[in-house]
């Protein structure tokens, strides 16, 4: 069905004819009544209409700024890697076209920021609605600003939610570190306000994920012109995980295709990127799919530490998936905490727990987990193991100064040994029953037989037995005896996301 009525009897001489097809046109596409640009252009070369490329142009960006939503502001110019992945380009007029609306992407990034602390603070601001607006203006524009500088599509989203679109993961980097360092310092938005004023946007933290770089995920591009799928999902789950292991510092975490594409960079172009580090932080789990994670950080004094336990981090996660539970596991895990608060800034943080208040520092940590590697090692007291890291991973979950990321490791493979654990303590407990002539005194046989009166007693009992030579190698045996038998279900995961 044409689009126009009796297109054939325009004059386009008739100056008056011209401007009734342009207002005809304009109105079409305010009501929607264009399903994409390319059939209008082809409709005018049908009817033999000719119209200069200034008109076209303008009624192009019309039609995007009303069907392509956060895509409306792309053009070849500016963004021409983005405009040759996302844009089905009308053969007549190469610089016109349609938003794909389905493809297969063969490069393209997705990076998601939120700026912590923003929404609280226009919620300060609220009375004063001017201000509120003007704020926003500034974040929008800027953002914007930033992104455009590397060739990259950047708006706010909802609330204080950026997103940025590019299709060079040198340039989805830049663009990244660009928007942290805006809001790393206060801004003077006196230029927003109008008058002259004193008053500063003050600094903020900000978290991000980055997801793209793999050619077979699909993209998906709903009728409003807004990103959904895959990419969008992957890049929100990665800002929540670094908003998770820093909630109230800055943190870039990206996914594996982000690293690799840009280490086969040769040429670096980009001075804000020239001390840009990657740390592995090990595979995460959202909608039961693994994904193997980094952080991506810019060298600091703050950050030197990383460099020091990323060797130790590997060897950690590489003993989990070679299921080194009974023989490796564990010393990877002290090692690296041990390490990590020899390299860590030197720390006192006051703490109360339980009703208790206590101070916790470096070489308290140090020593806590060089007691847990002795009586892992030398002693094969596994009872006092578990208690010990129990005790000590709820500590340290709660300091402010440590590594979030270890932390998590120390949390998650406590978890994974208490499932022997329980198995283990069976063991010991029947082979103790059997063997009580052998093991105990004629007193503690008749204790540990009224084992339920006198539970305190019984392990008193237990304690002393587990610190017994004679015990110690049976101790071992059953140990390993009981990780083989649910090795199956000694699954280690960190997991992003929903439950």
């Amino acid at each position: 069905m044409a689009l126009f009525q009796d297109l054939r009897s325009y004059q386009i001489s008739d100056r008056n004819n011209l401007d009734k097809l342009k207002l005809q046109i304009y109105d079409l596409i305010i009501n929607d009544k264009v399903g994409s640009f390319s059939q209008l252009l082809n409709e005018l070369k049908e009817n033999k209409i000719s119209l200069n490329k200034e008109f076209l142009k303008e009624a192009f960006n019309l039609f995007k700024k009303i069907n392509w939503g956060c895509f409306y502001k792309l053009d070849p110019e500016l963004f021409h890697k983005l405009w040759d992945e996302l844009v089905l380009k009308n053969e007549s007029y190469p610089e016109f076209g349609d938003l794909k609306k389905y493809t297969m992407i063969s490069e393209i990034y997705v990076s998601i920021m939120d700026i912590h602390g923003y929404t609280k603070f226009c919620e300060e601001t609220k009375r004063n609605l001017s201000l509120l607006k003007r704020l926003d203006q500034f974040v929008n524009n800027e953002v914007t600003k930033c992104a455009e500088h590397y060739k990259v599509l950047g708006f706010r989203e909802r609330g204080d939610e950026i997103l940025l679109i590019g299709a060079d993961v040198e340039q989805i980097l830049a663009a990244t570190f660009e928007v942290i360092n805006l809001f790393s310092k206060s801004n003077d938005i006196s230029s927003y306000l109008g008058v002259k004023s004193d008053f500063y946007l003050p600094a903020f933290n900000v978290s991000a994920g980055i997801a793209g770089g793999q050619p077979t995920i699909p993209l998906i591009i709903t009728e409003n012109g807004e990103l959904s799928g895959y990419l969008l999902n992957m890049a929100a789950r990665l800002q929540t995980r670094a908003n998770t292991l820093s909630p109230d510092k800055t943190k870039v975490i990206v996914e594996q295709y982000i690293y690799y594409n840009y280490n086969k960079i040769t040429k670096k172009n980009y001075d804000i990127l020239k001390n840009l580090l990657f740390f592995d932080n090990g595979e995460i789990e959202f909608k039961g799919v693994k994904v193997k994670t980094y952080e991506a950080y810019v060298y600091t004094l703050e950050s030197q530490y990383k460099s020091y336990i990323k060797d130790l981090l590997l060897a950690l996660q590489s003993a989990i998936k070679e299921n080194q539970w009974q023989s490796n596991v564990f010393n990877c895990l002290c090692e690296l905490v041990i390490q990590t608060a020899k390299s860590l800034p030197q720390f006192n943080e006051e703490l109360c727990l339980n009703n208790q208040k206590f101070t916790i520092n470096n070489n308290w940590i140090i020593n806590e987990f060089t007691q847990m590697m002795r009586l892992y090692n030398n002693e094969n007291n596994y009872e006092k193991v578990i208690e010990k890291l129990r005790n000590v991973s709820e500590i340290i979950m709660n300091l402010n100064s440590f590594d979030k990321l270890v932390t998590e490791y120390c949390y998650n493979i406590l978890k994974v040994y208490e499932i022997p654990f329980v198995l283990y303590k069976n063991f010991l407990e029947k082979y103790i029953n059997e063997n009580k002539s052998k093991l105990l005194t004629l007193e503690e046989k008749r204790v540990s037989d009224y084992f339920e009166a006198i539970k305190k007693r019984y392990y008193e009992i237990m304690d002393n037995l587990n610190q017994s030579k004679e015990l110690k190698d049976k101790k071992k045996i059953y140990w390993g005896k009981a990780i083989e038998l649910v090795r199956d279900k000694m699954r280690f995961n960190i997991y992003s996301g929903k439950k």
